[in-house]
């Protein structure tokens, strides 16, 4: 008797698609008045968000979270500030 044939191999699953999720204005402080997840104000010194909350939210959506540690806050343009440009090498690194 010859062996019983084995299937063919599962191909891998799809990558899944990433979620990009942005960070909210900073408050270095905590005077602002921007409140943590228990409604009491906060120091928000990379920006306000609540990660446990948006993260979960992607998972639910299938999708994987990638958190930016790069405050939102408002910027012009004439900003020529290191922190208000959005580094290349970050979406190459994770996105590339």
């Amino acid at each position: 008797m010859s062996p019983p044939k084995q299937p063919p191999p599962k191909p891998p699953p799809p990558p899944r698609k990433k979620m990009l999720i942005l960070r909210g204005n900073s408050d270095k402080d905590g005077t602002k008045g921007f409140p943590d997840d228990k409604g009491k104000k906060s120091a928000w010194p990379i920006g306000a968000l609540h990660d446990w909350a948006a993260t979960l939210f992607a998972k639910r959506k299938g999708y994987e979270p990638v958190v930016l540690n790069i405050p939102g806050d408002y910027r012009t343009e004439r900003d020529e500030s290191s922190d208000c440009r959005c580094p290349e090498p970050i979406f190459d690194r994770r996105f590339g």
